[in-house]
């Protein structure tokens, strides 16, 4: 690749991934417009439908016209092309060749083959470091990467097939039974209604699994006694007590001498009014209304990330095995630089829960002292799921005006590819 593309203007980065694809210029921090894929790549990506050659190109192709209608561009001002995809795809080599003989048909004068990052390592750019572990959770599949000093260590490289699928599919199970009538509705086929339902009204619950069945009700379903504090006259625990005494609501009023006038009487009770359930209504375009009950569905759906499937794979075992994959010198300097990327990382409390699970994982297995200073890079600049493309335009921009060979590896300074960090590192323990 020669000096003159990489100071060329209308460079443009295109990150594929397998719900959404994000397009932009290069020096930007954000990208332009996120499209949705088209049916059949979506299907394609997450593996439930066969290759098909002719589907495939009829895809790309159209994949391309949408980008440069999104990016108000002729495609003979395109003169260098950066495309983002996922590390070690099933059908890596098939996109490839089809976007490039696809991408030749727009432009003829293009001196210089579209040129590949993967998505992971762009990721960890964006943080300024150039080691760290990379935790990437996708819509099918959750990839967990370990990179030392620029290289990408493959034969740590865990994939799972854990991910927003899995939670989607939680929330759509509980809004049917909530809804009986929606079962074969069209409405919870759309994906956008359930991610819209996902983004409103869930969060990351900050307890642990562990720590969830040690709060829960004893199995004959008797509430558990009050909790004990330590005691401050003494070093014995006592229970804790209100200050001040309720007086019951029931009265009770005894004459002292044997007179029949006098008799016991009793004020009723004050019924307690009943708890009213915090449901919200949601419309659909269809005029379709899906009766959500927020106390239920705040938190349990995105449990389905810290549960194991059903190979008996989680992604705490796959962080753990990826990181005792790695050399024992480098261990501490991954631990101490995570990042959480992907569709599914937005969520409030996921950072500091993953944190949690990993320690509360590591307690029982050999090296569990490694997990006590695991760090997340935790950005309020840039969503989590930009992140790979912004590593990209940094990654690019910086090394164009160094006139640095772009070789799919950083310079030995981390902090060259940013002016300043805007990460921070947050310890958790």
């Amino acid at each position: 690749m020669g000096w003159d593309l990489l100071h060329a203007e209308g460079g443009v980065i295109v990150e594929i991934g397998s719900t959404y694809t994000k397009c932009g210029f290069t020096g930007e921090g954000v990208p332009r417009r996120i499209l949705i894929n088209q049916p059949y790549l979506h299907k394609l990506l997450i593996g439930e439908v066969e290759l098909v050659q002719t589907e495939l190109s009829a895809q790309i192709r159209s994949l391309i016209t949408e980008v440069f209608k999104a990016l108000y561009m002729n495609s003979d001002q395109l003169l260098v092309i950066y495309v983002l995809l996922n590390i070690y795809n099933i059908h890596e080599v098939t996109i490839k060749n089809t976007f490039n003989a696809e991408i030749r048909t727009f432009n003829t004068s293009l001196t210089e083959p579209p040129i590949y990052l993967q998505t992971q390592f762009c990721s960890l750019i964006s943080t300024a470091q150039d080691s760290g572990l990379v935790i990437d959770i996708g819509f099918n599949e959750t990839r967990v990467l370990p990179i030392c000093h620029g290289k990408v260590i493959s034969t740590a490289l865990r994939i799972i097939s854990i991910g927003s699928r899995n939670v989607l599919d939680k929330l759509k199970q509980m809004i049917v039974d909530e809804n009986p009538h929606l079962t074969f509705s069209n409405a919870l086929k759309n994906t956008s209604v359930l991610e819209d339902i996902l983004v409103r009204i869930c969060y990351c619950d900050p307890k642990t699994i562990y720590q969830q069945a040690l709060l829960s009700k004893r199995v004959d379903n008797t509430p558990r006694p009050w909790p004990i504090i330590p005691s401050k006259t003494s070093s014995l625990r006592s229970p804790i007590t209100p200050k001040h005494r309720v007086r019951s609501t029931s009265l009770k009023i005894v004459s002292s001498t044997n007179n029949p006038r006098f008799r016991s009487l009793t004020s009723p009770k004050i019924k307690q009014p009943e708890k009213i359930k915090n449901h919200l209504t949601y419309y659909c375009k269809d005029d379709e209304r899906i009766s959500i009950d927020v106390d239920v569905m705040r938190t349990k759906p995105l449990e389905e990330l810290f549960k194991s499937n059903n190979e008996g794979e989680s992604i705490m075992k796959a962080v753990y095995e990826s990181i005792y994959s790695c050399e024992i010198d480098n261990r501490k300097l991954i631990v101490n630089n995570v990042v959480v990327c992907g569709g599914c990382s937005m969520y409030t409390g996921l950072f500091k829960r993953l944190c949690s699970e990993l320690w509360q994982y590591a307690q029982h297995r050999e090296g569990r002292d490694l997990f006590d200073k695991i760090r997340v890079h935790k950005t309020n600049v840039i969503q989590t799921n930009l992140m790979a493309w912004n590593g990209a335009s940094v990654m690019v921009t910086k090394l164009s005006s160094t006139n640095t060979p772009l070789l799919g590896k950083v310079p030995q300074s981390p902090h060259s590819l940013s002016a300043s960090p805007r990460f921070k590192k947050i310890n958790f323990f």
